[in-house]
Formats: C-alpha cells, sequence, structure tokens
C-alpha cells in the first residue's frame, strides 16, 4: 500500500478496497474520485493505447482537461487521490530495474544563500528538480483495477497555506468535522451546531467503532474548549 501524508481522511486500509484488489487478482489497485473541476490539481487514470496510466494535471492540454461528455461530466474525471495497492509479486519484479520509474523534471523557487549569506527567498522558479512518482509503475501492471470513491468520505487534501480558498488547513478542518458529525449521527449520536468534532483515527475506523460509543453511553463532554476526540471504548 501507498499513499500520500497529506490527506488525513485517507483510507488505505479500508477492506472493501482491499477486498476488490485481492478478488481482481490485479497487480495494481487505485483509488479515484470524481474530478469536478478541470483546473483541479489532481492526475487523471486514462487508458492510452490499451494502457491505464496516470496523466499529471499539468501534463494534460487544456482542451482534453476540459472536455465533456454529454451528461456533463467531465471525460478525464478519474482524479488520482495517490492511494495505491500493489502484487507483493508486481512490486519484486519491477524492482529488479533502475529504468522501471521515469525522471519528471520540475522548476521550483528553492530559497538560497547570496554572496553576503543572507537568505533570499526567489519570486520565480530558480531550480530543477529531478523526480520520480510511484504511479508511474501502473504502465507496467498486468491488471489494473480502478475504483471510484466519495471525496467526501476519503480526500481532504492539505497543499495550500492557511486562508487559501481551497485546500488549505481551514478547509481540511470542515472536512474532517463533516466527516465526523455525518457518521456519528449514522449511529444516533447528534453533535450541536458549533461543536468541533474530531475522530481519533487510531481507534475509530468506521460506524462500527463509533456504535460501540453509541451502545455504551460513553462520550466526549461536549463544553470542553477545542476539538471533541471521540474514542472508541
Amino acid at each position: 500500500m501507498s499513499f500520500q501524508v497529506d490527506n488525513p481522511l485517507a483510507k488505505p486500509l479500508d477492506p472493501e478496497f482491499i477486498g476488490k484488489h485481492i478478488l481482481s487478482d490485479s497487480s495494481l489497485s487505485t483509488q479515484v474520485v470524481p474530478k469536478i473541476d478541470p483546473e483541479e490539481r489532481v492526475g487523471v487514470v486514462a487508458e492510452f493505447n490499451g494502457v491505464t496510466q496516470i496523466i499529471e494535471y499539468s501534463d494534460l492540454p487544456e482542451n482534453i482537461a476540459t472536455e465533456r461528455l454529454p451528461n456533463g461530466r467531465l471525460r478525464f474525471f478519474a482524479g488520482s487521490i495517490a492511494i495505491h495497492a500493489y502484487n507483493s509479486q508486481f512490486l519484486q519484479d519491477v524492482a529488479s530495474s533502475s529504468n522501471a520509474l521515469p525522471l519528471h523534471l520540475a522548476h521550483k523557487k528553492v530559497p538560497f544563500c547570496d554572496e553576503t549569506g543572507q537568505l533570499i527567498q526567489p519570486m520565480k522558479p530558480n531550480a530543477f528538480k529531478f523526480e520520480r512518482f510511484i504511479f508511474d509503475l501502473m504502465p507496467l501492471a498486468d491488471k489494473v483495477t480502478v475504483i471510484e470513491i466519495d471525496s467526501k468520505e476519503g480526500f481532504a487534501p492539505l497543499k495550500n497555506p492557511s486562508g487559501a480558498p481551497k485546500d488549505s488547513p481551514e478547509t481540511v478542518h470542515e472536512s474532517l468535522n463533516a466527516y465526523a458529525i455525518r457518521h456519528l449521527k449514522r449511529v444516533g449520536i447528534d453533535v450541536a451546531l458549533g461543536i468541533n468534532v474530531e475522530l481519533d483515527a487510531a481507534s475509530v475506523f468506521d460506524d462500527e467503532d463509533l456504535r460501540i460509543i453509541a451502545q455504551s453511553g460513553v462520550f466526549p463532554n461536549n463544553h470542553i474548549d477545542g476539538p471533541v476526540v471521540v474514542r472508541s471504548i
């Protein structure tokens, strides 16, 4: 398994995801979310000449990225959230090849010290970075399974600084709070307006864990300042 650490809603060990990966006998399985905005900074899973692969958003031409189907859905809608499951033998096979993962070139803004020792924060990209991405293993897989999930249930990316309209600490917090309130309500626990709720991912995995809390009657005090962390008993 592999996943991105900047997505606190990630569920790489979701039993349904793992089960479908095993039952499909795939070399690689991946989770995707419906891409609504063509400018959303996520790559898309697509098939080209019979090969399933991920195309980075920066590599997708605008006229293709904005193309829509008759029902209004983007033609290339399967947004990659970088949660992958692998067959162990597949990984062993590709690990033996030094050329399995190609290099990608990225132009970055990198702080540096000038001749006086002063730290300079460049306004424009000033350095080249060579990167390898694990998703480049996908075209090498004999069989790929693509599983679409609800973005509200598994995707809250943190990409931007505080105050940004999207993918910021504030929007991530809102997503986590909404997720917690939604799942608590499913098991009969209502949260008062204005209360921030946070589910402890180390002890609450799914609604069954929350049912244990609901049945036990043990629940944190709603008057505690700050987030309420719910733990299974």
